[in-house]
């Protein structure tokens, strides 16, 4: 990990005063082989990018504004190892934050239910995770995927307080209704978060509400309607061996006419260091 120190002048209020900017360079290449078969005795063998987390190359940086106050930002791509793709943007944030007050953020972000997906998955981000598999299939955007990377939020993190965090984020449709009929938009939502960290156990509760689009351009598998969702996790660390789980559902109607679909999902994990 790189970091460059940089020292400027700011001029508040017809003062001058000296700031700091700390910026990193972070990153992850990862590449795997993969071998696959199936029951019908049918198999491939490839070259996967993002086996254990996936690929990336980020930048961030804060500065140091005084009084408890920062500036901070995200820049961060997505890249896969194994073909000549072109970069996506995974999240890019700017925001600020104060020791007493918080962290408000605004741009593509992690949703509070992608943050508690990765907590909770003993296997974390990888491509592999059972969360990760069976959320994507269910079409959660409480997930480990670009269903929990929401574009145009504001998102706010509040201090610790005695264990206890509390987040919350919308996001702007920036859509009319596909089929013009009305000023609703589609591809809004909002979520709230919960955490609770006290000693060795965690636990998180996530709920999430979006819209998704009718023409089916929404970064989610269902299209047309609302999608309710409830995230509940929890980990405890013996030390020789952290137990983590989780619980969600979804209930999503179509456009307010009571068809649609409810899933459940639980998941159980072991993570033993080495």
């Amino acid at each position: 990990m790189n970091k460059l120190l940089i020292t400027a002048a700011l001029a508040l209020s017809a003062l001058t005063a000296q700031a700091q900017s700390n910026v990193q360079i972070y990153g992850t290449v990862d590449a795997a082989g993969v071998y696959q078969s199936n029951s019908l005795g049918k198999n491939t063998n490839s070259i996967s990018s993002g086996g254990l987390t996936p690929s990336r190359i980020g930048f961030k940086g804060t500065e140091d504004l005084g009084n408890g106050n920062a500036a901070f930002f995200v820049i961060e791509q997505g890249f896969e190892v194994d073909t000549n793709s072109t970069f996506t943007s995974r999240q890019t944030l700017v925001g600020l934050k104060n020791t007493k007050a918080g962290a408000l953020s605004l741009g593509r972000q992690y949703s509070p239910g992608y943050l508690a997906s990765a907590d909770y998955d003993a296997i974390g981000t990888s491509a592999f995770g059972v969360q990760q598999v069976l959320s994507s299939l269910a079409g959660f955007t409480a997930a480990v995927n670009d269903n929990g990377r929401w574009n145009n939020t504001i998102n706010y993190v509040s201090p610790t307080f005695y264990g206890l965090e509390v987040s919350a984020m919308y996001r702007a449709g920036e859509q009319v209704n596909v089929a013009g009929t009305s000023d609703r938009t589609t591809l809004e939502g909002y979520a709230t978060g919960l955490k609770y960290v006290r000693g060795n156990f965690a636990t998180t509760y996530v709920y999430q509400f979006t819209e998704t689009s009718a023409n089916g351009v929404a970064p989610v598998v269902l299209n047309g309607g609302q999608q309710r969702e409830n995230f509940l996790g929890a980990s405890y660390n013996f030390a020789v061996v952290k137990l983590v789980g989780a619980y969600q559902n979804s209930d999503w109607d179509k456009n307010g006419t009571g068809n649609g679909s409810k899933n459940h999902l639980y998941t159980v994990g072991v993570i033993v260091p080495v």
